[in-house]
């Protein structure tokens, strides 16, 4: 358990100060301003299984064990001030002993081999200041979630923010809120519509989280992400189009970097996204692209990588069960040659890959080709069935097939696989096995009442000769869970 800190009793203060600040010169009216005062709480728990993608028979290959993560807040907002202030309280249980993958073995290893480890920490702590100086302006300082991507929501039932929430935001910095601890940043964020227009940008230290308890929300030292973002509202540029354009930079110059690396790691990650929802017929007609360049420095070496997604989707919901099909394509470059002086492979950042590259988290966007197909159904207005195939290649077979969603604390770096500068050795090669394998995601929700979610969920990796180079002993796995999720305001 780490405390708040002098950093959240400065907060604390600024928070009391801008409320006292915004108020100052107008009458107390007791009853409304209790009024804005709002608790709430997030509570989940999940059960998981993992069964297989074993490396050595000596290990634990099939093993169960349960999650629990409590989040109440506090929110308080007026027209000019909002802050918000919430706990995070998550245990994992029974996790097991002698596993070597999947996501019970990493909760086991980052937490030095507890089989019940928790934590209780804040998890957020922020203030937004709005329309001062400048109205439309907002500012916000505080410990903070980034869903990169998703600045911008219309709020209508076209399916446009569907497609940015679930398949655009989060791709290069996220909250990985899957794993039971989440990631959290301490930043400052600042948007400005300006006219159709609407600009962000943030600059955030990274906490810990992700799969460890022991240090879970504290700053990661010497690690840094930054970003800025012009969004070009939805119908300005292309009708029914939304047009993006970012720039993120990554610096991280922790000692598992620089050993990996071989130095401090700058990355500069250029590029954009477009989003359209059409109508076509008796449906709806969804588009996505999304595209990067990287350039920089990996230690010692140039950086020089690119990743591209394009995506397409066609609804049909007048029809029984709302059909909604869709397909798409993801590339991350990968390093012919990762002991040269040019480092080629993608580097995600802090995203949340379990969104994107199936729900068993075998894969990333590093040195990946990955071709999928979803199927959503609504059976029942409150029960949303959904089905994903998705195809997993190399895109250079002499690189790693890698695997994380970003750093999670001082000591771990973040990705399974890579070439690591201070060895000389290449980790999960496939042995020049283009082809890793493929997996099947099948998930059923159940909204029972507003704040009462069920969720559970099936997934198999059929591990092709690749996944067999690095996990001999079991190259196929099955994944099981079940989840109840309350969220109460």
């Amino acid at each position: 358990m780490a405390p708040p800190g002098l950093n959240a009793r400065l907060l604390f203060a600024l928070i009391a100060c801008s409320a006292a600040w915004a108020h100052a010169d107008e009458p107390r009216d007791s009853a409304r301003e209790t009024g804005r005062y709002i608790p709430g709480i997030e509570a989940r728990a999940r059960y998981e299984f993992w069964d297989g993608l074993t490396a050595a028979p000596a290990v634990d290959s099939s093993y169960d064990f349960w999650d629990l993560r409590l989040r109440p807040y506090l929110r308080y907002s007026d027209e000019h001030i909002r802050f918000f202030f919430q706990v995070e309280h998550a245990g994992s249980f029974s996790l097991p002993r002698n596993a070597a993958n999947g996501p019970g073995a990493a909760y086991a290893e980052v937490n030095d081999g507890k089989s019940n480890p928790q934590t209780l920490d804040v998890a957020e702590l922020n203030v937004d200041i709005k329309d001062f100086p400048l109205q439309g302006l907002s500012v916000q300082v505080g410990r903070t979630g980034i869903t990169d991507g998703e600045e911008v929501i219309y709020k209508d039932n076209s399916g446009f923010d569907w497609v940015k929430t679930n398949r655009l935001s989060e791709r290069l910095v996220g909250n990985w809120d899957w794993t039971n601890v989440g990631r959290r940043y301490d930043a400052a964020v600042v948007s400005y519509p300006f006219g159709r227009l609407f600009l962000h940008g943030f600059a955030a230290r990274v906490l810990a989280g992700g799969f460890d308890y022991r240090l879970a929300l504290e700053r990661i030292s010497g690690l840094n992400v930054f970003g800025v973002s012009a969004t070009f509202e939805r119908g300005y540029a292309l009708p029914e189009t939304e047009l993006r354009i970012f720039n993120n930079f990554y610096f991280d110059e922790r000692g598992i970097a620089k050993r990996v690396a071989h130095g401090i790691m700058k990355l500069n990650t250029t590029g954009a996204s477009l989003v359209g929802v059409y109508a076509l017929g008796p449906g709806r007609l969804d588009a996505l692209a999304w595209g990067c360049f990287q350039l920089g420095k990996w230690g010692h070496s140039d950086q020089v990588a690119f990743a591209a997604v394009t995506e397409l989707g066609y609804r049909l919901p007048s029809l029984p069960l709302g059909p909604w099909l869709r397909t798409g394509f993801a590339y991350g470059s990968g390093d012919e040659d990762p002991s040269s002086g040019d480092h080629r492979t993608f580097f995600q950042m802090t995203p949340n890959a379990h969104k994107y590259y199936g729900y068993m988290d075998t894969a990333t966007l590093s040195n990946l080709l990955n071709v999928y197909g979803q199927l959503l159904l609504n059976p029942l207005p409150a029960l949303t069935l959904q089905a994903d195939y998705l195809l997993f290649w190399l895109a250079e077979p002499s690189d790693s097939w890698y695997a994380g969603s970003g750093p999670s604390s001082d000591h771990t770096f973040g990705y399974a696989g890579g070439f690591d500068a201070s060895t000389g050795q290449t980790a999960r090669l496939t042995n020049g096995n283009q082809f890793i394998g493929s997996e099947l995601d099948l998930v059923a929700a159940y909204q029972i009442t507003h704040f009462l979610r069920l969720e559970a969920g099936y997934a198999h990796f059929f591990g092709a000769e690749g996944a067999a180079q690095v996990f001999p002993a079991a190259p196929n796995g099955d994944w099981v869970f079940a989840e109840v999720h309350v969220a109460y305001e």
